[in-house]
């Protein structure tokens, strides 16, 4: 039934990150949780894919495959003791519903 609630994270979003951490100019170890900090349903995830895509929500089949034992339900952390340390006001941030809407353009690229 796609009932799962994880912290997404676009890619770009993850490099801008990395990145922010390398380009640190000051030694910040420790243990971070580099994540959105935000959980979204993954059935609400891919009906914003298929609207995006224009493409009809039944093809989606939830619930067709039975969730496997111990299916983690839900998955988030806390990313403010990373922000703390490692954000920068550039303003790179992308986004998720930016970030799919990317993603679906950059594939679309590539069936031409």
């Amino acid at each position: 039934p796609c009932e799962q609630k994880y912290d997404y994270q676009y890619v770009k979003d993850f490099a801008f990150g990395i990145l922010s951490v390398i380009n640190k100019k000051e030694n910040k170890s420790g243990i971070y949780n580099f994540c959105h900090s935000e959980s979204i349903p993954l059935k609400e995830l891919l009906i914003q894919i298929a609207n995006l895509m224009g493409v009809s929500k039944k093809l989606l089949q939830f619930g067709a495959i039975p969730y496997r034992n111990g299916q983690n339900m839900f998955i988030i952390g806390d990313n403010s003791k990373f922000r703390e340390c490692f954000s920068d006001e550039d303003n790179s941030y992308i986004g998720l519903a930016n970030g799919l809407i990317k993603t679906i353009e950059y594939y679309k690229k590539r069936e031409l």
